[in-house]
């Protein structure tokens, strides 16, 4: 207890006086031991041209930023920062007028960028150049200039030169990357023809580096370099080969499950790097991984909803990859879709919850033709996308009780002509009279619904501006028009159901949406999935030719993440199996180089839709 005691009086006699804060240099508000304020131009540089920074808002809060040694190297008004994630905004003032101006140039790596040495120098020019940056990481930096549709009208430069980055204190993606102030003077020094810019400007940024150097900071190789070299310490993926050699540029290191480290190229839609994402990209689902190859590899076990698994396989058949699955493997992923059907076990009501459903975890019973639970029933999603992932296997859908699953359907249509998902009870919706259309366009079966009520609601589901809603009376979606659209394609009921002007109004609507890849909804944020879902209501209106392929093929491509396959719903985030999908299934639409044509209604290959025209045929002869 003494000593205790002792230990008390001890805290006791330390001063209670807040630490002195440390002396902070007014100009560039660094503590004055680290201020690089002396290494700047002894007189600010008057530069002809104007750097327009157009700044994430993570990277105010950096604090060995080097847009602020930009700043203090130029004169006053040489250098405007304009802070936003989307430009340009009502507190961007003046920020329109620079965007629209014909001597504005946009220095970004983009596909339609040239070298920067084909610029004319400013000296050549009646109105010298404002030079437009984007500062932030590089998700950041195409998360701006794909939401920013005015950037894509600029004229675009990149540089390449070969230089090496002085700041080294920082690691950088690949070699030759630059930061911002780097970036900016290099532009300088090349449009204006004086090279004592650049050097100039970088002095801050030099003496900086030093100094973090000498007091416990050390050079970072960019992650390229230590890949190549061998030192790269992360397990970020597994061993692809490369179909298409020296093609790619980004390199990218990963593992095999044993631990063997291997390397790959991987850019663009590199289709290994999205057969990758496909089939060993981990989801969460109810608070566990899941990888997606459980359903390849343990399929009596893995309790995969049945969507996800049509992902997967319907994405691998886009990609003309569907042979990486053996003979073996596709005949225990259909036995395993067949385990999930729902058929009659005799009473009088169980024809009702005849169908598919999403996963094992509901099966009670091994025996097929029993049907007990109350919510061992089918679902019209699991439904369509199990006929159509047996569809795409090769199945002769000889297994699929066909007059049950049109009965289940047909107990699923509501007295408004929606359908409900399933008999143990959902929404109803548009989402699931497209998924009941395409089971009766698969089974070649329209008795499950009643087309007129059908129509009727699709109707009344048409908005003021032409979209199609989800329910009557709400607001109109991509996603939702595109279900309507393709119910009436499937049904060949699209030009009874619709005047002209609501067709013309669906075309102008679904036009409407294309910002750079498409958006859902007005004034909403692009959206990979919505490359396919506005792209296929556009190709089944037949106006799908009017679309600007190239910059929806670009936003669909910069969402793709080069180490672990797979695209992603916006610029800077995480892939998954939806939006690869989808995304993959918009470039097909635009007939992207080595992918399989999509049909625009039923959302499966054209190669698999000729499969099931064959057995159409066969069941009309027999």
């Amino acid at each position: 207890m003494t000593d205790e005691w002792n230990v008390w009086n001890d805290l006791s006699s330390l001063p209670a006086d807040p630490p002195k804060m440390r002396q902070i240099c007014n100009r560039c508000r660094r503590p004055v031991t680290v201020c690089w304020c002396t290494y700047l131009p002894a007189s600010p540089l008057n530069t002809q041209c104007r750097v327009i920074i157009l700044q994430h808002p993570a990277e105010q809060r950096r604090c060995l930023a080097t847009v602020p040694m930009l700043v203090l190297g130029l004169a006053p008004g040489r250098c405007l920062i304009f802070q936003g994630k989307k430009f340009p905004q009502t507190r961007h003032e003046g920020l329109e007028e620079v965007l629209e101006s014909p001597n504005s140039v946009l220095v970004y790596p983009s596909e339609s960028a040239v070298n920067i040495e084909e610029l004319p120098p400013v000296s050549e020019v009646s109105d010298p150049y404002n030079l437009i940056l984007i500062d932030g990481t590089w998700p950041q930096a195409k998360a701006i200039y794909h939401s920013t549709p005015l950037l894509h009208k600029l004229r675009q430069v990149k540089l390449v030169t070969g230089s090496t980055s002085e700041y080294v204190i920082r690691t950088q993606p690949t070699d030759g990357c630059l930061s911002t102030l780097e970036t900016a003077a290099e532009t300088l020094a090349v449009v204006e023809r004086n090279s004592c810019i650049k050097s100039k400007l970088l002095q801050p940024l030099i003496a900086l580096c030093d100094f973090q150097l000498d007091h416990g900071a050390v050079t970072h190789q960019s992650t390229e370099y230590r890949i190549k070299n061998d030192t790269y310490p992360k397990q970020i993926g597994k061993r692809l080969k490369t179909y298409y050699p020296g093609q790619f540029l980004n390199i990218v290191a990963g593992y095999d499950p044993n631990g063997e480290r291997s390397v790959w190229i991987c850019r663009a839609v590199h289709r290994n790097a999205v057969c990758y994402g496909l089939l060993y990209q981990k989801k969460k689902m109810a608070g566990v991984q899941l990888s997606l190859d459980r359903c390849f590899k343990e399929v009596d076990e893995a309790p995969l909803e049945l969507t996800m698994a049509f992902f997967a396989i319907s994405g691998l058949d886009i990609l003309n990859a569907l042979n990486v699955l053996d003979d073996k493997k596709k005949e225990r992923i259909v036995d395993w879709i067949y385990r999930l059907q729902v058929v009659p076990d005799g009473s009088h009501s169980s024809w009702k919850k005849c169908g598919f459903q999403g996963s094992s975890t509901l099966i009670y019973q091994r025996d097929e033709t029993e049907c007990s639970s109350t919510y061992e029933c089918g679902h019209l999603a699991m439904t369509y996308t199990g006929l159509a992932s047996l569809v795409i296997l090769g199945d002769d859908l000889s297994r699929v009780n066909r007059a049950a699953i049109i009965k289940g359907v047909k107990a699923l249509q509501q007295e408004d002509g929606s359908f409900c998902a399933t008999l143990a009870g959902s929404e109803s919706d548009m989402r699931f009279v497209y998924c009941a259309a395409c089971i009766c366009y698969i089974l070649q079966d329209w008795s499950g619904m009643d087309i007129e009520r059908t129509m009727n609601y699709i109707t009344r589901c048409m908005s003021y501006d032409y979209g199609i809603a989800q329910t009557p009376e709400v607001e109109s979606h991509g996603g939702t028009t595109f279900c309507a659209v393709a119910t009436l394609a499937l049904m060949n009921q699209l030009d009874t159901c619709f005047t002209n002007k609501q067709l013309d109004g669906l075309r102008r609507w679904g036009l409407s949406r294309q910002i750079s890849g498409f958006q859902g909804r007005p004034n909403k944020e692009v959206d990979t999935c919505y490359s396919f879902w506005l792209g296929a209501l556009l190709k089944i209106l037949g106006v799908f030719e009017m679309v600007d392929h190239q910059q929806n093929k670009n936003y669909i491509l910069s969402t793709q993440d080069s180490v672990v396959g797979g695209l992603s719903k916006w610029v800077d985030t995480t892939p998954d199996p939806l939006h690869t999908y989808m995304g993959l299934c918009g470039l097909s639409l635009m007939k992207f180089e080595g992918l399989l044509e999509v049909h625009p209604a039923l959302n499966i290959s054209q190669r698999a839709h000729e499969h099931l025209r064959s057995l159409h045929k066969a069941w009309e002869n027999n």
